[in-house]
């Protein structure tokens, strides 16, 4: 498939680390591949002896190829790496790639210069200050994450990390803060990552531990500095906004005949599409671990081999203004919009519409990852409002000749406006703006904080979009804060999900609702786990055929969370005897609210019943009673069972149902712009198979668009560890560190 690559250096690097000679014409580059030479795989070419795998030898070979492997290389591959020959293979890999000969500072590395070994960390070290000696700071690695969340995650041996002794305090520019050198420098090297295969500068182990004392060996030491200099983005040029040129996409990739369905603000096509996201600073691919942050030309080519024909590219402000090295959050960096041309450019070759979501609030001093998604300072501070319409006019003004059948944009993604009005102040101008530029955009603003109804963006003439996130136990690993602990009590919930998914309340309010259980029921025991009450004062109740079986105060934390009740977690357990018919669950008093997150009836001689409620993260304030009949084997087929009607009614303003109505009553279009399963871990096959159908099927028969809301993960189309998840078969995708999930693929052409 034709390359097209739009910065020099870029392309330098990308040919090199494919072994491909450049050519250019007309101010596009294009790449014609070469062939490795049988005799130059042998494991000798670096002068170095020894057994290696396929994969190394491609490696050792497209080292010596680059020259970073010095000639001073001796003995075997396993053998430690001296100090001169690990200098020499870093400072190679930068001086290389940026063309400029640089010095490192390693007055912290505490190791004479005729060292006959280096230790991991050391290793590390050396890396980390030859790319400092280019970039003139600190580099953080190329994964971003909070920083609160990095120490944990460094390896199971991180504490020999942190208690490494260095005078050197490091500081890292992109979170302001400071921190030993070895931590710095770990953190770079096995989260700074090859671009082609995506593999860190230095690998944890199996158990996942970094083993920084362990010598380097010359093995290790080659496939670093490969690694590092396939790991690099040209260096910054920062401009205005105003000054930004028109993209460098040809045209011929957005236009002419297309099987792109037609696209307007009055009228969105029923997409299949996915979300992708490696350069926000945001948590990149949600729940999927692997925080990549390369565009790849498999990535697209993979998604259209799914059947999709839509991609929602999310983009930060924070990150196409300065990376590093400016602080002039005026400017942006050209480099970074020459990459995301090359992601439009590949979106198009492979016919995906792509959506531009805007994701992060612009200007947030030194990359602060807090006030990047701080979204109530935009309704505050009006320099910030400001700087998204500067932004959007400035994306509007490059990319202004492509159509809408090719390229749309998501003004901003899950803006927390506290109300339709301000929505309408703070983005009506970012929205004029863009049409200023090119008059027909389309433009999908999302309907996504309480209280909103999308009315005011709908009057204004842009389409709508839900996030239709409202099945919990799909949606995040609710044991930890993204689910505020609601699963604190039930951290494995996933192994013991089943398909159809029961409709189950998960409230009880006062004494105005309850959920009866129906049998009949053998000797056993009833237990309710409780997560969390409103008042303090609830009194959990169970009545047994009529009579009372519990009376139990709810004792309870006094701390309020994200809906402001009060934290519980405590498992209630009700002796159920022989013949019993008839389980009634309520409170007992007339106030309050109890949310209870699981009920497991266990029964002599019978196998476990265990129900997990329907709404336990997107609650329904609302009081419902339901029966639930259990049959003498334990079927609860004579149930009813969630639908794609119950879903898209859930949410209240911001329901499915609530944001169509105000599209289609202002004829302006509507999208599903996020839905899907989060998480840590896969879900069983049948289950997710079952959400996934319903939900998409439920879309599409409704005449809508829909996009997954990731990309990446253990519970999507790619995946960068498919043995942690065995239920599935994979398939290895070319020139890329992903995993095709050919179940979810399977899925996604069916549709």
């Amino acid at each position: 498939m034709k390359r097209i690559l739009f910065i020099l250096l870029a392309t330098i690097f990308i040919l090199s680390a494919c072994n491909a000679n450049p050519s250019i014409t007309n101010g596009t580059t294009t790449t014609e591949p070469t062939q490795i030479s049988e005799t130059a795989l042998s494991p000798e070419a670096s002068g170095l002896s020894g057994e290696l795998t396929e994969d190394e030898m491609e490696e050792v070979h497209l080292a010596v190829e680059l020259g970073l492997s010095p000639d001073t290389l001796s003995g075997s591959y396993n053998d430690p790496v001296n100090y001169q020959n690990m200098l020499d293979l870093a400072t190679n890999a930068v001086n290389r790639f940026y063309g400029e000969t640089v010095v490192p500072d390693l007055s912290g590395l505490n190791v004479s210069e005729d060292a006959s070994s280096v230790t991991r960390m050391q290793a590390a070290i050396i890396l980390t200050e030859a790319t400092r000696a280019a970039w003139g700071e600190y580099p953080w690695p190329s994964r971003p994450s909070s920083p609160a969340k990095l120490p944990d995650r460094i390896s199971a041996d991180d504490s020999r990390i942190w208690g490494a002794p260095s005078s050197i305090k490091a500081s890292i520019r992109l979170w302001s803060v400071t921190w030993p050198l070895p931590v710095v420098s770990v953190l770079f090297a096995i989260r700074q990552t090859d671009r082609i295969t995506g593999r860190p500068l230095i690998p944890l182990d199996a158990d996942l531990n970094f083993n920084p004392s362990a010598p380097m060996t010359q093995l290790e030491a080659i496939q670093a500095a490969l690694r590092l200099y396939r790991s690099f983005d040209p260096k910054p040029e920062y401009i205005s906004l105003e000054a930004v040129p028109a993209h460098a996409i040809p045209k011929v990739l957005y236009s002419g005949d297309s099987p792109l369905p037609e696209a307007s603000n009055q009228k969105l096509p029923a997409w299949r599409g996915v979300a992708f996201f490696p350069k926000c600073w945001a948590e990149p691919q949600a729940g999927g671990k692997y925080h990549d942050t390369n565009y790849r030309e498999s990535d697209f080519i993979a998604m259209h081999d799914a059947g999709l024909n839509m991609v929602a590219i999310y983009i930060s402000p924070t990150r196409l203004g300065f990376p590093y090295g400016d602080e002039d959050i005026s400017k942006v960096n050209l480099v970074e919009l020459e990459l995301l041309d090359q992601a439009l450019a590949w979106a198009f070759e492979n016919d995906l519409h792509v959506q531009l979501v805007l994701n992060g609030v612009p200007g947030a001093p030194y990359n602060d990852f807090g006030e990047t998604f701080n979204w109530s300072s935009l309704f505050s501070d009006t320099e910030k409002a400001k700087m998204v319409t500067d932004y959007w006019r400035m994306l509007a003004h490059r990319y202004s000749d492509i159509p809408n059948k090719y390229l749309g944009f998501g003004l901003i993604n899950e803006v927390g406006a506290p109300s339709d009005e301000e929505y309408l102040r703070v983005c009506g101008p970012a929205i004029d703006a863009i049409w200023e530029e090119t008059p027909d955009r389309l433009i999908v603003a999302d309907v996504h904080s309480e209280g909103l109804t999308g009315e005011s963006m709908a009057k204004k003439g842009v389409a709508l979009s839900r996030h239709q996130y409202v099945m919990p136990l799909f949606d995040y690993p609710l044991d930890g804060e993204d689910g505020n602990h609601l699963m604190d009590l039930y951290p494995e919930y996933e192994d013991e999900l089943t398909w159809p998914q029961l409709y189950l309340p998960s409230m009880l309010h006062g004494n105005e609702n309850k959920i009866t259980l129906k049998g009949p029921f053998t000797n056993g025991s009833l237990i309710i786990g409780v997560n969390q009450v409103a008042d303090g004062n609830e009194v959990l109740g169970v009545r047994i055929d009529g009579k009372e079986a519990l009376a139990e105060p709810i004792a309870s934390t006094e701390e309020r969370n994200h809906w402001n009740m009060l934290k519980v977690n405590k498992e209630y357990t009700v002796a159920v005897p022989e013949g019993a018919e008839e389980i009634e669950i309520y409170d007992a008093i007339n106030s309050g609210v109890v949310v209870y997150n699981r009920l497991k009836i266990v029964q002599t001689g019978k196998q476990d019943i265990i129900l997990y409620p329907h709404d336990t993260f997107n609650i329904n304030w609302e009081p419902e009673s339901v029966t639930i009949q259990i049959g003498s084997d334990g079927s609860l087929s004579k149930n009813r069972f969630i639908t794609w009607e119950d879903l898209k009614s859930m949410g209240g303003d911001i329901s499915y149902e609530s944001i169509k109505a105000f599209a289609d009553k202002y004829n302006v279009g509507f999208l599903v712009g996020e839905f899907g399963p989060f998480g840590d871990d896969g879900l069983p096959p049948d289950v997710l198979e079952g959400y996934l159908s319903m939900t998409m099927d439920g879309i599409q028969k409704d005449g809508v668009g829909w996009v997954h809301a990731e990309l990446v993960g253990p519970q999507s189309l790619l995946y960068t560890d498919p043995e942690r998840i065995p239920q599935y078969t994979f398939e290895p995708l070319e020139d890329s560190p992903y995993f095709v999930n050919t179940f979810i693929r399977d899925i996604f052409r069916d549709q």
